[in-house]
Formats: structure tokens, sequence, C-alpha cells
């Protein structure tokens, strides 16, 4: 059969190709099977293999056909064609990639086939989670050789091609096999070709080909090194960092007239500098390099220049500390663009200067939190860079804050609010060090009768706060609330300055509200309260304000007093707040991203959880009117889906916390509505509000205790649902938590529902793919299951304690998250303490013994080492030794006495737990001694 086919005219093989396409979709074997017989292209490709040689009798012509009709606006021409195409690259891979290669490199075919051909190639090498992306990578791996090296060529010979769209297409092809390839060895003549591209001059188009190439290479390296545990990628790349970095350098000289290749080499540049260490170690490369950059910030092309700002933000993040001998010219240079050039340039220079306090600010957390023999080699690298810089360059942002119209585009990111984002920074930074220059801004305009020069001495002073010492701010907060509250309750004052007021009275109650003076207190809740009516931008903020009051008021309260000054208006700020959520206007979006109905319950939660017992009645009177808000959301309303599921999360917020303050009598008539919503939610799938409905319902079980029982039976498919959808990492973590609620709650009674639960748990541990940070709240379920179901745990020991010591051995270098190492070891720890608690409790602690020296071995060798562990891990550690010591008496001895334990004990002190450190010491010598 084969060999009458081959001896068929072309036309024959024509007739049977396009009767194919009228058949069902078949297997493209039978498809491609007659395009390898088909004569060679024009531009053909090196062959040393079977697959090569079949790749050269064939004709790219009813490829390009396929791809076009997959691109049909004609659903009956799109679907075949798309199906064609998904089994080809299923059922004959190195075949496809060679084809779509082929199709991309050659400049007949249209530029809708070679896009749709390189982007199948690129979605072929790669996926968004990572059990994919690792198939994908075998699928390439399994190709022979001589295939890859086809497609590798054809994508190459692209880069050089007129077509700018085939070229893009090119370079993404190229930066997926090259996150495939480098970091094990591949490919290595790669970045060599693409560097000989980028510094040829013979031509434009392969010139700007490669430097577009090298610039995704170098970000899809980046996007793999957080998952990538062997330090393959970031080894890889730093050893390519030289001949990139000399190549994207060699595209931003002077000499390079085309502005278009001199942006992709920014571009580039922007990509590669996180891998110039070695570089940047160098001071005459560094030099070199800062030198080109600070040129191409004064380029004509505005593209340009913004991108070599971009650079200059990225050289701040990553080379910080190498910033000294150009911060001078850098300054020029930023303070010019912030001055005089176009908005996109002068955010972006502004932002360079963000980066390097975001820099500082990190460092001056750092040198806080750090143990002393620490501090004075951290406090070495903090430069001051902000500090020294306040005198010359807080002006030019207060100059910025005047220069906005009342015109803006709300989305459009403007000097004037960069410029606030970076004077809050400042603040922050130089706490006291820029007080005095901001105010002589702001005395000298805050009164102004020029409504732009008022706000933005408003503005100035709200960003001031976060930072300063109050001994500073005394002489100014008070005297400034007084005048804010004037010009709110002026309703002559233009919007933008009522709104800024708003916002800034927020601050004040935020970060200085001990300096506002008792008798202006009654005057500013009356004026919050008129608030609550103005225009929805100035409400919103009015709402945070009284949010940040509802806070302050809860720090100053003593937790056993009965009353609070929110007492004496509860009232008139619970009518206040749930009549500015009915207002028509209340659904529009704000300025600030929010709208006032959102923004008006986020207050009330806040009211409501900080209500003194005085105000019981008012909680009670207020549950009817949240649940029926929240039973009024299943309605049809007319209101986008994000709104009616924003009002969702809000109800549940609020009644979250009213269910923590009714009485036992008000819980047995509400709790069962409450249920009934919440789990309303989940069966008209308003998956918005999943995380919230299940923080509800945990905050319940909490509040209802063991009558909780009664909802089980109709809510436990929904918990398991949501264990189940880690997808949706923030729903299943808010399910974990409702685990452990319930347990306390229900204890015994939680027993029919353990197996499934349990065994939740484990498939969720055992998955590869799920959000790591889900997993350690997952292990100290089994210590609230325990605790809940004392000797019918039995069942649940063995596996979870396997799983406690498979997660214990898990080696910090592994994970490079000091985070989420914190977490996994104290959520261990919590569930060892749990389940020997539950053991002792029901007097079978004699099952523990075959685990002491796993426990033990954990607390010895990954604990008690840590030079400078958490305190909670400490606290945590400390106490369950103590309860290993109480439990098991004179069976533990031998792991008691031990130096380690003392070590461990004697770090109470600095964690802040000597009184934990003092019992366990109490219950080892107990133990010790029996």
């Amino acid at each position: 059969t084969i060999v009458s086919l081959l001896s068929s005219s072309i036309s024959d093989l024509l007739f049977f190709f396009f009767v194919s396409l009228c058949l069902p979709p078949l297997s493209l074997s039978f498809f491609f099977f007659f395009l390898m017989i088909r004569r060679p292209p024009r531009s053909t490709l090196s062959s040393s293999s079977a697959a090569s040689d079949v790749y050269k009798r064939q004709d790219n012509m009813d490829v390009t056909h396929i791809l076009l009709a997959a691109q049909s606006g004609d659903p009956t021409v799109q679907q075949p064609a798309e199906k064609q195409l998904e089994s080809a690259r299923e059922t004959q891979f190195p075949l496809f990639v060679v084809t779509m290669a082929q199709e991309l490199v050659n400049e007949e075919k249209p530029p809708e086939s070679r896009m749709l051909a390189g982007l199948l190639i690129k979605n072929a090498l790669t996926a968004k989670n990572e059990a994919q992306i690792r198939a994908h990578k075998e699928r390439w791996a399994a190709v022979e050789d001589s295939v890859r090296a086809q497609v590798k060529a054809a994508v190459l010979q692209t880069l050089a091609s007129p077509n700018k769209l085939a070229r893009q297409q090119a370079c993404s092809v190229v930066s997926k096999l090259a996150a495939i390839e480098l970091p094990t060895g591949g490919w290595p003549d790669l970045i060599p070709a693409l560097k000989a591209g980028a510094m040829q001059d013979a031509d434009g188009n392969a010139r700007h080909g490669a430097l577009v190439a090298l610039g995704y290479v170098c970000q899809d390296l980046s996007d793999h090194i957080d998952n990538d545990q062997t330090g393959q990628v970031e080894a890889a790349a730093e050893e390519h960092s030289g001949n990139i970095l000399s190549a994207v350098v060699h595209g931003m000289r002077q000499e390079e007239t085309n502005n278009e290749i001199k942006l992709a080499a920014c571009e580039a540049l922007n990509n590669a500098l996180e891998f110039a260490k070695p570089a940047f170690e160098s001071d005459n490369e560094r030099n070199f390099i800062m030198a080109q950059l600070c040129a191409a910030t004064q380029v004509q092309e505005p593209k340009v220049r913004e991108e070599a700002m971009e650079c200059l933000c990225t050289v701040a993040m990553h080379y910080y500390g190498k910033l000294p001998p150009y911060i001078q010219d850098i300054s020029k240079l930023t303070i010019q663009a912030i001055q005089q050039d176009t908005q996109e340039v002068g955010t972006t220079a502004i932002e360079f200067w963000t980066t390097v306090i975001e820099e500082e600010l990190d460092i001056m957390s750092e040198i806080q939190d750090a143990p002393d023999h620490k501090k004075a080699e951290l406090n070495g690298s903090f430069l001051n860079i902000t500090l020294q810089a306040v005198p010359f360059f807080v002006p030019v942002l207060l100059k910025c804050l005047t220069k906005q119209t009342g015109d803006e585009d709300d989305d459009e990111w403007t000097v004037f609010k960069a410029a606030c984002v970076c004077l809050e920074n400042v603040a922050q930074c130089t706490q006291d060090g820029c007080v005095d220059i901001v105010m002589e801004f702001v005395n000298a305009n805050i009164r102004s009768q020029n409504w732009a020069l008022q706000d933005a001495a408003t503005l100035a002073f709200g960003a001031l706060l976060d930072g300063p010492t109050e001994a500073k701010m005394s002489q100014w907060v008070d005297q400034a609330t007084r005048v804010f509250l004037e010009t709110l309750n002026n309703k002559q004052t233009k919007v933008e300055v009522r709104d800024t007021t708003a916002w800034a009275v927020a601050k004040i109650l935020e970060c200085h509200p001990k300096l506002v003076g008792r008798e202006v207190f009654e005057k500013l809740l009356q004026v919050l309260l008129q608030g609550l009516e103005d225009e929805p931008r100035v409400a919103v903020h009015v709402c945070f304000a009284i949010e940040q009051l509802c806070h302050h008021i809860m720090e100053e309260t003593d937790e056993e007093s009965t009353t609070n000054p929110l007492s004496q208006v509860m009232v008139q700020l619970m009518q206040a707040l749930v009549k500015a959520a009915e207002r028509p206007d209340a659904t529009s979006v704000t300025s600030t991203g929010y709208d006032l109905m959102a923004c008006s319950y986020d207050a009330l939660e806040i009211l409501v959880k900080g209500s003194a017992p005085d105000c019981a009645h008012l909680m009670k009177e207020l549950a009817p009117v949240i649940l029926n808000k929240l039973d009024n959301t299943f309605k049809e309303s007319g209101l986008p889906r994000q709104q009616v599921a924003s009002m969702q999360s809000q109800c549940c917020g609020v009644l979250m916390h009213l269910s923590t303050k009714l009485d036992a009598a008000s819980m047995d008539v509400y709790a069962p509505m409450m249920m009934q919503l919440y789990t309303r939610l989940f069966e008209v799938q308003a998956a918005e509000a999943y995380e919230e409905a299940f923080m509800a319902i945990s905050t319940l079980a909490s509040s209802y205790d063991a009558k909780f029982n009664t909802f089980m039976p109709n809510f436990v498919n929904y918990l398991y649902a949501g264990l189940q959808n880690t997808a949706e990492p923030s729903v299943c973590q808010a399910a974990v938590g409702v685990i452990g609620d319930v347990c306390r709650a229900l204890e015994g009674n939680i027993a029919p529902y353990s197996q499934n639960i349990f065994g939740q748990l484990m498939r969720n541990l055992s998955m590869q793919d799920i959000d790591s940070n889900l997993k350690p709240p997952m292990l100290s379920c089994f210590g609230d299951m325990a605790l809940a179901l004392n000797a019918n745990f039995e069942p649940f020991l063995d596996p979870a304690m396997q799983i406690l010591w498979n997660a214990s051995t898990v080696a910090p270098e592994t994970v490079n998250d000091e985070d989420f190492m914190n977490a996994l070891r104290e959520n261990i720890i919590e569930a060892y303490s749990g389940i020997v608690q539950a053991l002792s409790h029901c007097h079978r602690i004699q099952l523990l013994t075959q685990y002491l020296p796993k426990i033990f071995g954990f607390l010895e060798k990954c604990i008690a080492p840590i030079p400078d562990r958490d305190p909670m891990i400490t606290k945590v550690a400390i106490n369950l030794t103590g309860d290993l010591a109480q439990a098991m008496k004179g069976t533990a001895k031998d792991f008691l006495n031990q130096p380690w334990v003392q070590h461990l004990l004697q770090s109470g002190q600095a964690a802040d737990c000597v009184s934990d450190a003092t019992w366990a010491m109490g219950q080892i010598k107990a133990a010790i001694g029996a």
C-alpha cells in the first residue's frame, strides 16, 4: 500500500487529503502520512534522522490551511481544525513540533499561521501548574536529538525574520526551550548564538530578535527559580550572565541608532540584572553597565528612557549596596525626569527612590528583629541614602503633590500619585528626619484659597504620619485635626479636598490617636457621622476613619470592662453605617477602588467587634438586619456578580462577630438562620464568598459549642468540598481552619465524620502540586482531632505520626522559605502536643512509646540547634517537652536527661516564655526522678 501511494500523483494525494478534511476528525497520523510524501519546502533544515528524512519530503500548504482554519470565526471550521492539531500534538509530538517550526520559519506563509504555529510550540513546552510543566519537559526530553535540533534551528532562524510578529513568537519559543534545557546543561550554543546575533551590525531584524529573545530567556529563568530546589536554574543563569550582559549593553550603546533595538536591549537588561552579580562585583564591569544605563535615560525616545529608569529600579532592588558611587548622578537624572519628563518616565524615576527606600526599610526591620550579635553587621549594610536625600528630594515630591488638576483618570498612574506613595515611604524610613521640611510646606498651604495647594498640604500631612515619633508630632496632630474637621464640615470646600481630608483624619486615628485632645473627639464623631452622607469618595474614607477610631478604643479599653467610649455613640454609628450602605450610590466604585456599601460594612464589622457588653441589646437588634441583608443577596438585584459577592462576604464578616456578642438565648434564635444562609452560599456556588463563609462558620462553632452538632449533617459535605478545593488555597485554608473549631465544639461527637476528614487531610498532604502553605495548618488538625476523639483517635495514630515524621525531615535548604519552615515546625509541634495530651487524658499514653525517639529526635536535631529561632517555636517546643515529661514520666527519662533539653529551656527567657519554661522544668525534674 505504501509503495502504491508513493507512486501516486500529487493531485491524487491532494484529493485524498481534502477528502480527509471532510470526514470526522481522524487521528492525525493519517493526516501526517500524506504530508510525509510531499515535496520539501524551499527553506530546509538540517537532516540527520528518520524523522528529518520524512520532514524533507513534506509540504506545509495543508498545515497552513489547518492553522488558518483553527482561527476561523466559524465553529464548524474552527473546531475540527483544533481537534486535528490537538490530536497531532498528543499522538505524534516530534513530527508535530518540527512541522510547526517549519511553518514558523517559512517567510512565504501567512503571518496568522506562523503566529499560531509558534504559539502551539510554546504551549507544548510550558503550562500553568508544576505537574504539567514537568510532563512537558519530559516529553520534550524524549524527542530525538536530531528533531530537537531542527526545531531549535528553525526558531533561531526566525529571530531574523522581517515579520515582527513571527520574530516575537520565535523569541517566546526560544525562551521556553531555554528554560527547559539550560539548567541541565543543554543547548550550550544558544547564548553564544544570541550574543553573536545581538552584536552583529549587518541585520537589524536579527539584532532585535536576539535581544528580545535574551530578555525572554532571563525572564523565564527568573520565573523558574522559586520552584527550583536544585539550584540549577540560578546557576545556569549566572553562568551565562556575562555573555548576556555583553550583548544587551552592546545594544544600548550610543552608536545604536535604532530605538526599537535600544528598547529591546534595555528590556533585556532589566530581566538580566537579577543574575548579574558576578559583573556587579567587578568595578570595571559595573561602571561600564551603569554608564550605559545612565546614558540611556537621556536618549530621545521616551520608551527607552522609561525602560532605562526601570533598570535603575532593578539595580536598586538587587544591588542596593553598590549604589553610593552612582547616587549623585542618578539623583540628578531622576529629579530632572520627575520635573521635566513625561508622566511615564517621571513616575518611574520616583519608583527608583521608592525602591531604595523600601530596601532601607527592609534593612531597618532586619536590624530591629536581629539578635544583638548580628546588629553590627546589618548596621554596616545600611547606607542611609534616604535621610541624606531629604533636603533635595522631599521638596521635589512636595511640588509634585501640587500638580493634580482634578481631571485625572482614576486608573492613570501619575507623578502626583507616585509622589504621595513615595513620601509615605520617606516618612517611615527617616521618621523624624523629614518632619520639619514637610510641616513647613503644610503650614504654608493648609488654608490656601488655591484648592490644589490646600489638598497637597493635607495629603503631605497624611503621608507624613506613619513614621515620626509622637514626641515630634505632638505639636502638630491635635491642631491639624481641628483644621481638618472644619474642612470636612464645610461643604463649600472642593470635594477633592474633603476626600483627602477624610483620608488624613483616618491616618491620624491610625497612627497617632493619642495626640488628639479628648475635647476634640466629641466633635470628631459628629463630623464623621455627617461625613457618611457626603459624596461616596469622601464617605469611603470616613468609613476608614471610623474603623481606625474603633481600633483605638479597643486597644485603650480593659478586656474586663463592661463599657467603652463607643457605647455612647453605638446606636448612631450603627444606624449611620447601615443607612450609608443602603444609599442609591453606595455601589458606585470610587477612585479608591472600593464602593461605599462594602466600606460601610467593613466599618460595621469592626464596630461590632469593638462593642462592649453594655451594647448586647443593640447586637440583638442588628442581627436580623444583617441576616435579612444577606438573604436579599440571593434575589435578583441587577448588580454585577462581583458586587453581590462582596456584599455576601461583608455580611458574613459582620455576622461572624455578632455570633461572639450574642447571648445564649439569642444564639438559639439566630444561629440556625446564620447557618442556613452560610450553607446557601455553597448551594448557589457563590464561590467568591466561600472563604468568608467558612470563617464565619468556624466562629459560629466556637460560640455555639456542642449545639453546633445539629448543623453537622447538612454542613459536613460542604466541609469536605472545601478541603478538596486545593485549587483555591484561601478557601481550602479556611475550611482547614473550621476543623479545629468544630473539633473543640463537638469533642467526641466529631467521631462520625473523623474518618472522611482525616482521609482528606492525608490525601491533601500527599499531593505534590498543592500550595505548600496549606500543609502546615493541616498537620495541626491531627492534634485537634486527637483532643476531640481521645481513645477513638487510635486508628489514626500511626498514619498521623508517620506523616508528622516525614514533615519533620523537610530540610530548610530545599525550601528556602523561612516563614514556611517556621509554620511547618510550629504546626508539627502543636500536632504532637495535642496527640500527647489526648492519649494521656484517656490513659493510652503507652501507645506513644514507640514514637518517642522520633519526637525527641525532631526536637533535638531540628528545633534546639536553631540559634535565632522564632519565639513562638521556642514556646511550643518547651511546652511539648513539658507535655511529654508529664505524660510519659520515667519512660522518657533518658530522652529528657540530655544537654539540649536544658539549652531549650534556657532559651525561654529570650522568647519571653519564662513561665512556660519553669512549668516544663518542674515536669522534667519529676519525670527524671520518677
